[in-house]
């Protein structure tokens, strides 16, 4: 997976929400263009042996992530490359959905949820030595509006931003925004970038995307030492940062496409940690191995099918009921995602709806396609499945074998993560289900059914939505009460688990492998296949 926005680049506007992962195709043209960066002969891993007592932490991503850019990176592979190296105003807390400061101390909302002061840290200090304040917030936001990439939306209701001291900030938005705060302790949402580092390296008013290919402008525990797109990434301890000096002074990522290869290199000794992709039955083989301590985290990652209402055997709203009614969500679950998966009863990510307000439960029915199976147009199923988690391949292979038994011939193949975000232009090229293991962008339901499922959502990868659904999730967007929200929200997942093309499969945890030692873990939900590096430390 990797993301990349380049100057020239669609906006969001060509789609509300141009979704994490979406500009693939956009970055392997871009990362071609760049050039070694900094210190990049440094970053050569080491074998075992050489590693010896160093506080380096040695990590593997997939895929290239793409620009570290924080306000045009919008994928899951990175997120712990921009939430180390840059900061916003709130975050999420440990384990935790919470909102709390991150470099703001304290805030108010008040005029009906249209006015929010931040009262900021003092003494904090940008990578490049400049102070960090007010004014650095306000720039920041324009920086993000005016790029006007995939985060950009976040922004999207914000009017003005005033600053009344260096250590006050005022936001004035033009509506009520009841995700405004999950939007500000997002992983994707607002960070802070230095004014002044940015003006320095403009090149044709670019707000500095081209340097921040390869470079960071952050206030974060680390800071960028050694850029090299499609082989490894070197981030070092930053000396002045404001907050408690993180335990490891130096983290390297290295891109190693195969899962199988990282479990390999974990266990020689040449990575500290697997962070995402692992089968069940690999993640037990770690756990019975006292070298490796196993991690298990809830997130707001999903397993889902999506259904095409446009061509194939599923075009009527009875075949799609007879679809889902054919499916054992809890056998399906136990099977893909061993303990790191609950059988699914919502539609949205666990725990961002209270269960009253929201439910998919369906029977379990199997004899209901098989009976609807001789009057299809087509018993010919194409399914297509996401490749970028390992896991995806087996929730297709076990919905093929549900739909064979019921009568229909079923296929599976991989679609590219590139080609899965340009189905919505290419319908033609779209399966009959496409099978994702995904998450929202927050702790806020306008965070995945407004991105997944509404008529604009840049992530509505088949084209299924209801307009009485756009509306409810306007108006959840707009309240200003916690029941208003879940209510609103509520009645519009209610209308599209009717519809049958959003079919939720299983709730499902991150897995983490270390080797033995390493603590200090510090996960969010809402920050999936990612840990805070800040926070990590050793036995001696």
């Amino acid at each position: 997976m990797r993301t990349m926005a380049v100057p020239g680049s669609p906006s969001r506007r060509a789609g509300r929400h141009r979704t994490r992962r979406h500009a693939a195709a956009l970055a392997a043209a871009a990362i071609g263009l760049l050039a070694p960066a900094v210190g990049a002969s440094a970053a050569a891993r080491p074998s075992a042996a050489a590693r010896g007592t160093s506080t380096t932490l040695r990590l593997a991503f997939e895929g290239d992530m793409g620009a570290p850019d924080p306000d045009t990176f919008y994928a899951t592979e990175g997120l712990e490359v921009t939430t180390s190296v840059y900061q916003g105003l709130l975050q999420y807390a440990d384990n935790s959905t919470r909102v709390v400061g991150d470099l703001a101390t304290s805030w108010a909302v008040s005029d009906g949820g249209r006015v929010y002061t931040f009262h900021l840290h003092p003494g904090v200090r940008f990578h490049d030595g400049t102070a960090f304040n007010s004014s650095a917030v306000k720039f920041s936001f324009e920086r993000r509006t005016a790029i006007d990439q995939a985060p950009a939306y976040m922004l999207a209701h914000v009017s003005s931003v005033t600053t009344p001291s260096p250590t006050e900030v005022v936001v004035h938005l033009n509506q009520p925004v009841s995700a405004f705060l999950d939007y500000l302790a997002s992983p994707f949402g607002p960070k802070m970038v230095s004014p002044t580092e940015i003006r320095a390296h403009e090149v044709k008013h670019d707000w500095g995307q081209h340097w921040l290919l390869t470079h960071d402008a952050g206030t974060g525990p680390y800071e960028i030492s050694s850029w090299v797109p499609d082989q490894h990434y070197v981030l070092d301890r930053f000396s002045g940062y404001w907050g408690p000096a993180p335990h490891f002074s130096k983290v390297v990522i290295s891109i190693i496409p195969s899962i199988a290869v990282q479990q390999i290199e974990l266990r020689d000794g040449q990575l500290d940690m697997v962070l995402h992709g692992l089968l069940p039955s690999t993640a037990s083989s770690f756990a019975s191995d006292k070298k490796f301590s196993v991690h298990e985290y809830p997130t707001e990652m999903k397993g889902i099918l999506f259904v095409n209402p446009h061509r194939g055997p599923f075009t009527t709203q009875a075949a799609r009921d007879a679809l889902e009614e054919d499916l054992n969500k809890p056998a399906i679950t136990r099977a893909t995602y061993g303990s790191a998966g609950t059988s699914s009863t919502q539609l949205y990510p666990a725990g961002e709806l209270p269960a009253a307000d929201q439910s998919s439960v369906v029977p379990y029915r199997p004899s209901a396609l098989a009976k609807l199976v001789p009057s299809l147009a087509t018993k010919t199923v194409d399914i297509g499945y996401d490749p970028t988690d390992p896991r995806n391949q087996q929730l297709a292979e076990l919905v093929q074998v549900a739909l064979d038994a019921a009568g229909m011939s079923a296929t599976t193949r991989p679609i590219p993560i590139a080609q899965i975000f340009e189905l919505a232009a290419n319908p033609h090229a779209a399966p009959d289900i496409l099978i994702q293991t995904t998450n929202p962008d927050a702790a806020h339901p306008d965070t995945w059914s407004q991105i997944y499922m509404s008529k604009t959502g840049g992530a509505n990868y088949l084209q299924c939505y209801s307009t009485a659904a756009d509306g409810l999730m306007a108006a959840g967007l707009a309240a200003t009460t916690k029941a208003k929200v879940d209510a609103d929200f509520g009645k519009a997942g209610n209308l599209l688990v009717k519809q049958g093309c959003f079919i939720d499969i299983a709730d499902v945890k991150d897995v983490i492998v270390a080797r033995a030692g390493i603590t200090g873990f510090y996960h969010v939900p809402s920050i999936p296949w990612a840990v805070n590096l800040a926070t990590l430390t050793e036995a001696s």
